[in-house]
């Protein structure tokens, strides 16, 4: 019988349709797994609300954007335009216009033939990969990620790092080693990244104790001593080595032959990322135990890498690493604590999030979207227990950044915030109570180190000058990090009490000048140089000082905070830009004159705006002293309505 007979002679249903067509590229993970239209509600959207499903969030597989055509272009254009310049003086002064051979002695181009192009050509083109701030890493599937937090026992590795750091405060940061000495078997194995006859030294000082500043917030010496790793990751330690150097007194003529160093092995590092991210076991995210090494070689050069932006002031770039690094870590941290120096390495990360944290709560990498609450939670555990005063003190500090916020947008609630600050000053005392009496400062009678500020005579009323001695901490094995911590400890016990009430803005506490004035007199007995060296990826004394400035109402007290700042050797102190911050000063202090004394609002936040960078072909990093930039500012009405300008700082 024919086929068509066994058909039903009723009408025909139309046929189901599926809601596929118009599904976006935005939808949750779930949802695009099922084909269907997700309205992108938050924190889980209405579908899987509907039928009880998990809602896996909104991570997207990001995908490279390789830019390297677009850079070269620029540097060729560039490099034309100073060779024109060049060869125009150098008709006047029969001097070549080619490179300018390097001034150490060491011929930088002697290297084997099957290496990349030379960062330091002729036309002086730098072969770098622009980095989108978003686009940079293959985010790792949800379905590879675990929920389920590592036991107590993996926690036992997180403290092997206190030791190393105790014992690395102690070199000096200007130490380099000799070129001439051995290299050791164990360094055998990094033969492939080896190209330069700078690069032995540059890998003594990444796995040496001299290399403090680092060593303060990633324990790179333990981590690539402790056995072979993929060659990106000796690149990207390199490259950062070589920056840091670069930036040392102790090579005033070769500075610039160092950075080209640096950047060489930072691009061999990024190119070294991408071909592990493209491999197969790595793109689906299953890691199979034969692939362990490589999950851990892609978080360790990641996070060198981060740091490597940071140095270089890329705020950007530094969040996008971090970003990176945040994805692998939420597939793959199981794997990573296997490893003897796993739990090193992920109490580093947790160290580094929090850094990213305080420079900008938006730039948070610890947030659902990337990794698991609970993962995220016990990152912070780990910190919270940590030995190492810094850590426990630095959570403080950010829960007191947000508390302080919440005081100013809110001012109404002042009862309400009272009782946090109550909860928080308690646990700022229990910090103070572990703190060892070494730590604690003492009058500097030796050394001379004093500050001078200006004062009224109380019985007459004349100004006159007062020599006020400054604090040490002469028991102390790490005098920087002691006054660091000494200093954040009080800035965050002014913060925690003063008062926001409507009406009267704000209220400082009765004793806000002595204790501005204690933070100065802690900051005059180190020489801000030093601060900056011993804190290049961290949080520093900068803020501290900061507060200080802003509690006092003394003009001799404040014009000292701001000489104290000028005497900075860079820029940048850590995750803190120097330059920028003593303009923004400037600038607040010309709003506040302007306006005083009826000031109609509250200041809520302010953060600077940051904008993408280009690597510099010719690594001549912007002079941030000089360069305009725009800072982001929420204000408080009197009247209780919230506003955002952005200003453009000249």
């Amino acid at each position: 019988m024919p086929l068509a007979a066994t058909r039903p002679t009723g009408p025909e249903k139309p046929a189901k349709r599926r809601n596929v067509i118009s599904r976006g590229r935005t939808g949750c993970l779930t949802c695009r797994r099922r084909r269907l239209r997700c309205d992108e509600a938050k924190p889980s959207c209405n579908n899987c609300k509907r039928t009880n499903l998990e809602c896996e969030g909104y991570a997207q597989r990001i995908a490279f954007r390789d830019q390297t055509s677009l850079v070269v272009q620029r540097a060729q254009s560039k490099s034309s335009k100073k060779a024109r310049q060049s060869d125009t003086k150098g008709k006047s002064d029969g001097a070549s216009h080619g490179t300018r051979a390097p001034t150490d002695g060491v011929n930088v181009d002697r290297r084997g033939s099957g290496t990349p192009a030379s960062s330091h050509s002729a036309d002086g083109v730098l072969n770098i990969i622009a980095w989108n701030s978003v686009d940079s890493y293959a985010t790792v599937p949800r379905e590879s990620r675990s929920q389920d937090v590592p036991s107590d026992s993996e926690e036992s590795y997180a403290h092997q790092d206190d030791a190393t750091a105790r014992s690395s405060s102690s070199s000096s940061p200007e130490y380099i080693p000799s070129p001439e000495s051995g290299v050791s078997n164990a360094s055998m194995s990094l033969m492939g990244a080896f190209e330069f006859p700078e690069d032995y030294t540059y890998y003594e000082y990444s796995i040496s104790r001299s290399f403090a500043s680092l060593n303060r917030v990633f324990q790179a010496s333990d981590i690539l001593k402790s056995e072979p790793m993929s060659s990106h990751v000796y690149d990207a330690a390199m490259a950062l080595a070589a920056l840091n150097l670069s930036t040392m007194e102790v090579y005033p003529r070769g500075s610039m032959h160092l950075r080209r160093h640096a950047f060489h092995h930072s691009l061999k590092a990024v190119q070294g990322i991408r071909v592990d991210l493209a491999s197969p076991r790595t793109a689906t995210g299953l890691v199979r135990s034969t692939d362990v090494d490589t999950s851990f070689s892609l978080f360790a050069t990641i996070m060198l890498l981060s740091n490597f932006e940071l140095q270089r002031g890329c705020l950007l770039s530094w969040r996008s690493h971090m970003r990176g690094a945040a994805s692998c870590l939420a597939g793959w941290y199981k794997d990573i604590a296997k490893k003897t120096a796993g739990m090193l390495m992920i109490k580093s990360f947790a160290r580094m999030a929090l850094l990213l944290r305080l420079y900008n709560q938006d730039y948070s990498v610890t947030t659902s979207d990337i990794m698991p609450s609970k993962l995220a939670d016990w990152l912070n555990m780990l910190l919270r227990r940590s030995t190492q005063m810094q850590d426990r003190l630095l959570l403080l500090v950010e829960e007191v950044t947000l508390l302080e916020i919440q005081k100013r947008q809110e001012p109404a609630l002042d009862e309400k915030w009272t009782l946090q600050s109550a909860v928080l000053l308690a646990n700022l005392d229990a910090w103070w109570k572990d703190l060892s009496a070494s730590e604690r400062p003492e009058d500097d009678l030796s050394s001379g180190a004093y500050l001078t500020i200006s004062s009224l005579d109380p019985s007459t009323g004349t100004p006159s000058l007062l020599r006020v001695p400054s604090l040490s901490f002469p028991h102390s094995s790490d005098p920087c990090a002691a006054a660091v911590n000494y200093a954040a400890y009080l800035c965050t016990g002014m913060r925690a009490r003063t008062r926001y009430v409507p009406g009267l803005g704000r209220l400082l506490p009765p004793d806000a000048e002595e204790v501005a004035l204690t933070i100065c007199r802690i900051a005059a007995g180190i020489s801000p140089v030093l601060f900056g060296q011993a804190f290049t990826y961290s949080y520093g004394m900068l803020p501290s000082v900061v507060g200080a400035y802003r509690w006092s109402s003394n003009t001799g007290l404040r014009e000292w905070v701001k000489d104290w700042l000028r005497r900075y050797q860079g820029s940048r102190e850590g995750i803190w830009n120097v330059s920028q911050t003593l303009r923004i000063l400037a600038a607040m202090e010309q709003a506040e004159q302007a306006e005083s004394p009826s000031i109609t609002w509250q200041l809520v936040t302010a953060r600077v705006v940051d904008e993408e960078q280009d690597p510099s072909p010719d690594l001549e990093e912007t002079d941030s002293s000089r360069k305009r930039f725009k800072l982001m500012i929420r204000k408080k009405t009197q009247e209780g309505a919230d506003c955002t300008n952005i200003i453009t700082i000249e």
